[in-house]
């Protein structure tokens, strides 16, 4: 029984903060028993923090039912966690192959083609993604935004300034909960990493892995997805000082020169930083933002689920478990109100014929 292991798992540890789920939405088993257990720990521990980290199924399919699968465990999920990462499968892949210079179409690529992309890579990059965040770091504050005021020229002040008004203090899970909280519907984030990681090799734009290259990437892609809050993690060697009396360049310095001389990216609501390397890299970056991708992961699932709804396509496989119509209806309604909670216009919300088809 899922709650009495919990029970004791907890009795065990003494006292049990925070509880994290990993799970897929695309089969029944990964968007069914990953909100059994979500709606368990908020019984058991309703205060308790509750986080997910939720794989999202490649668009072009994987089970007929992915989409009712999705809608079902993201309205439940909104309901029960204080926080989920969104991990998707398409951009993934996407990102594996460009890293590696290859040009095959994404949604085609874990086909048997030349430029296939393996399980494999996609399932390192996922984990390298999330598993920086949950390693022991710690929280650096106040973010980098003081460090864009202290600029003389293209350059930071040097000496004291950067360093001296840093706090430090051990990172938690509270963290990235405070992050999303100022908005109900935006408590799904996504996450991704630099550099990537391809059949074992870095990715080709990371010969030097330097702090500069990796942090100008990370940022690159957070002014790609157009996010107002995101959180950055720092691993490698010299990410940040740990002494106000150190005045050398680190990841954490790099990062306030990168915002110096991009005046049009807004600086990070929360950083977590380790000098232990990650995956043998001297810098690693992971970025975990409210990305407009959310809300159009969301609004693509919610639009395929209403066309085969429309029909009554396999709704008998819900059916027969207890589902009504009302709870399709309900589901596919939260969803696409979640959506929209991510500055989706109107125009993002129109789908081709040709989405249906993908």
């Amino acid at each position: 029984d899922i709650a009495d292991n919990l029970r004791k798992e907890a009795e065990e540890g003494g006292s049990v903060g925070s509880y994290q789920i990993i799970h897929s939405l695309a089969g029944g088993t990964g968007s069914g028993v990953g909100t059994l257990c979500s709606e368990i720990v908020r019984d058991e521990f309703p205060k308790a923090l509750l986080m997910h980290t939720a794989v999202l199924p490649f668009s072009h399919g994987e089970v007929i039912t992915q989409w009712y699968n999705m809608i079902f465990a993201l309205s439940h999920i909104n309901e029960t966690a204080d926080s989920v990462v969104l991990l998707a499968n398409d951009d993934f892949s996407q990102a594996i192959q460009q890293s590696s210079g290859e040009t095959e179409s994404a949604e085609r690529s874990c086909y048997n083609t030349p430029n296939a992309v393996s399980l494999h890579d996609i399932n390192n990059q996922m984990s390298a993604t999330v598993g920086s965040l949950w390693l022991p770091s710690s929280l650096l504050t106040p973010p980098p935004r003081v460090l864009r005021q202290n600029k003389v020229g293209n350059s930071l002040s040097p000496g004291r300034g950067p360093t001296s008004i840093v706090k430090i203090r051990p990172s938690a899970m509270s963290d990235i909960v405070e992050l999303v909280s100022s908005d109900p519907r935006q408590k799904f984030l996504v996450g991704s990493c630099f550099p990537n990681y391809t059949r074992g090799k870095t990715d080709r734009n990371y010969k030097n892995g330097t702090w500069a290259t990796t942090i100008g990437s990370a940022l690159r892609k957070q002014r790609q997805n157009s996010s107002s809050r995101y959180l950055l993690t720092l691993r490698g060697k010299e990410a940040f000082c740990e002494t106000d009396s150190e005045a050398r360049s680190t990841g954490y310095t790099e990062l306030g020169h990168s915002l110096a001389l991009n005046s049009d990216v807004l600086p990070p609501d929360a950083i977590h930083a380790s000098n232990t390397p990650f995956g043998g890299e001297t810098a690693f970056v992971s970025l975990f933002d409210t990305s407009t991708t959310v809300g159009t992961r969301m609004a693509n699932a919610a639009h395929r689920a209403e066309r085969m709804f429309s029909v009554n396509a396999f709704t008998h496989h819900f059916h027969r478990f207890g589902a009504s119509d009302e709870d399709f209806r309900n589901s596919l309604f939260n969803t696409w109100y979640l959506s929209k909670g991510y500055g989706l216009s109107d125009e993002d919300l129109e789908f081709s014929e040709s989405d249906d088809e993908m």
